[in-house]
């Protein structure tokens, strides 16, 4: 979601993103280093086929929309193997939103072989505009994903949940402390600063303050855009708003707010590295994020191969789930192949039973009418 707004945790990840950057940099395009091959024990060849991983050379820019803690699991997990078997450098380019894209595809000038988009209005603007290539499945195996998580131009890569996340030193578990939509509105039980998304999509505003004003989790689409609004005005003043996932998480460990809407994995971050922070997925959200590939990206090949390791690599896939818990929905992943330490922060099961899904269908046809309303408020 750059380097300068990241919070302090991240700085306590970089000895990890170091080092798989110098071992991605070590590689080469015959295959990276010892025992990473196609077809060696730790690659075989029935998974990972040559056709897709094999004779790749150069590095592979990454259009990259997270940002902090994401960026630095993705690099020591997933862009690590990726190096090993293949040689390519996979280098994070970061942006928090799809603005950048756009432009630069517009002007012919791309020099990204793979796009993060946020979200589904994301992939279905760009491909309405011709900017995706559409991915051939035979390099990029769609059919490891569950049905209905992907599109001709994008995989979900990333499930990830926005939460009620609150200060423990200023409400200690054992003590009343925010629990619901309803106590990120109730200035006097619960005073202080509250942290919400300054963007409305894939952030949980609108829904929150919906939720908070009585609307049920089953009637929130079509959003009451302008009840939310109506309810968000009440705290107006007690709101702290935040643009990227590392500053919402800076503002609850230094006390410009107390509590907020914040996006899940961005809690496991900091809550596994000591903050001092309570959550809840009690009215939260969640969603996923994707990735594709840009029209006249200039390393297609290697980033078809990206792709397919998302897919294929398992192994990866665990190991970056229990870094940042934002899950592939693959077809045969089970929620017991992950480590226990993330479970209470991965958006499945019982986690959030008592959560809503984004409409990703409803963003798409009504994002730029909700941004109108929305940011003719926030000027006001």
């Amino acid at each position: 979601m750059a380097a300068k707004r990241r919070m302090k945790a991240a700085a306590m990840l970089a000895p990890l993103v170091a080092g798989a950057l110098t071992l991605a940099a070590c590689g080469s395009s015959s295959g990276g280093s010892s025992g990473g091959e196609v077809g060696s024990k730790e690659f075989p060849a029935s998974v990972f086929p040559k056709s897709t991983f094999g004779g790749l050379s150069g590095s592979l820019t990454m259009y990259d929309a997270s940002g902090g803690e994401v960026t630095a699991a993705r690099t020591a997990t997933i862009q690590k193997r990726f190096a090993q078997l293949t040689g390519v450098k996979v280098v994070p380019d970061f942006s928090p939103n799809i603005t950048k894209f756009l432009a630069s595809e517009q002007a012919g000038q791309v020099p990204w072989s793979v796009v993060e988009m946020s979200s589904k209005a994301d992939v279905l603007r760009a491909t309405k505009a011709g900017y995706l290539q559409k991915l051939d499945t035979s390099k990029v195996p769609l059919d490891k994903l569950k049905e209905g998580t992907y599109t001709d131009y994008a995989i979900p890569q990333q499930l990830f949940g926005f939460i009620l996340v609150y200060n423990k030193k200023k409400w200690p578990d054992s003590a009343k402390h925010p629990t619901s939509a309803t106590d990120i509105f109730d200035t006097k039980d619960f005073p202080g600063k509250r942290c919400l998304s300054k963007y409305p999509q894939f952030g949980g505003t609108l829904e929150t303050a919906l939720l908070a004003d009585g609307v049920s989790r089953e009637n929130l689409y079509p959003l009451d855009v302008n009840r939310a609004i109506a309810k968000l005005d009440t705290i107006k003043k007690d709101i702290v708003w935040w643009n990227d996932g590392a500053s919402s998480v800076r503002y609850l460990t230094t006390g410009e707010c107390d509590m907020g809407i914040i996006w899940s994995g961005r809690a496991y971050a900091a809550i596994s590295q000591g903050a001092d922070l309570g959550f809840t997925w009690n009215d939260g959200g969640w969603t996923n994020s994707y990735y594709g590939i840009p029209k006249g990206a200039p390393n297609t090949a290697a980033g078809e191969a990206f792709l397919a390791m998302n897919l294929l690599d398992k192994k990866s896939v665990i190991a970056l789930t229990d870094k940042i818990p934002y899950p592939t929905p693959l077809k045969d992943i089970q929620i017991s192949e992950f480590s226990p330490k993330v479970g209470p922060f991965l958006p499945l099961g019982e986690n959030i039973k008592n959560s809503y899904t984004e409409d990703e269908d409803y963003y798409v046809a009504n994002i730029d009418k909700i941004l109108k309303v929305f940011n003719s408020w926030l000027a006001e």
